[in-house]
């Protein structure tokens, strides 16, 4: 297959611990985060973790429910009942 059909191509990327409620697509990586209260960044070309932050054991945390990059796809923010991280 080319280089220009590659781009569609489909099947699992990466295996997340919960259902991803909030996604980001980012410069380098995809961000993930749900119910479980994790935050995973997954490289785009393998489906590696390169990143990760666990706030499963904050009892004032919930569940994270929305992700957006800046337009640059440099940052991203990820929301949850009444905070940003």
């Amino acid at each position: 297959m080319d280089a220009a059909h590659a781009k569609f191509l489909q099947g699992k990327f990466a295996q997340h611990s919960s259902p991803p409620y909030a996604l980001a697509w980012c410069n380098n990586s995809i961000v993930a985060a749900g119910c479980d209260k994790r935050i995973l960044a997954y490289g785009r070309q393998d489906g590696r973790i390169i990143q990760q932050f666990d706030y499963s054991r904050d009892t004032d945390e919930h569940e994270f429910t929305v992700a957006i990059s800046s337009p640059s796809g440099q940052s991203v923010v990820i929301g949850s009942y009444d905070r940003l991280d």
